[in-house]
């Protein structure tokens, strides 16, 4: 019974490959902001992840104190996280 009645709802073989065509297109659509946002935030990876090297060398080659260090990791830990 339940068969039968979502046989009315079928689409006709002839628009299938119309109907894929169309649901890709709305999906790109929706999906665009996503894509977006995914790039921004690659590239604040991409501005963060030098400073926390640069951050971890200075303290490692003792250039800057504990706190300097502890201060500015968190910050820039805080930036990698948004």
């Amino acid at each position: 019974m339940f068969i039968e009645l979502l046989d009315k709802f079928k689409v006709a073989d002839s628009l299938i490959k119309a109907f894929k065509l169309k649901l890709k297109q709305v999906f790109f659509e929706m999906t665009e902001g996503i894509r977006s946002q995914n790039s921004q935030i690659q590239n604040q990876l991409t501005e963060v992840n030098p400073k926390i090297t640069r951050l971890e060398e200075k303290y490692i080659l003792d250039k800057i104190d504990d706190e300097t260090y502890s201060r500015n990791i968190t910050e820039q830990k805080k930036e990698d996280k948004l």
